[in-house]
């Protein structure tokens, strides 16, 4: 058997990362997935890396202006990484959304 390059290795699992994300960030744009669910039961690895703030942008309703004014509220720096938070950014951006989604409506 041959070892296959470390340069394919590296193509091919960032394909899968960029396709696992864009699938996550249509259904969050669909509205059959929130953000709030998502940082609460657990990241999913394609997450690790992004910033959160593109995360919340991905969001119905939530645009550049709303998820800057969301994360000054926890506070979180827009430009963290979703894999960096600790577990206890991540339950209070999940209250700070939930109760945005009840004022909303």
């Amino acid at each position: 058997m041959t070892a296959v390059p470390q340069h394919e290795e590296a193509r091919a699992k960032a394909n899968r990362v960029r396709s696992e994300r864009a699938a996550l960030r249509r259904s969050l744009a669909k509205g059959e997935a929130r953000v709030r669910d998502v940082i609460r039961e657990g990241v999913p690895d394609c997450l690790n890396s992004m910033p959160i703030w593109r995360l919340l942008c991905s969001e119905r309703q939530l645009g550049p202006r709303r998820s800057g004014r969301l994360l000054a509220a926890v506070p979180i720096k827009p430009g963290s990484r979703v894999g960096e938070l600790t577990e206890r950014q991540r339950l209070t951006l999940a209250m700070v959304l939930a109760d945005w989604e009840k004022a909303r409506r």
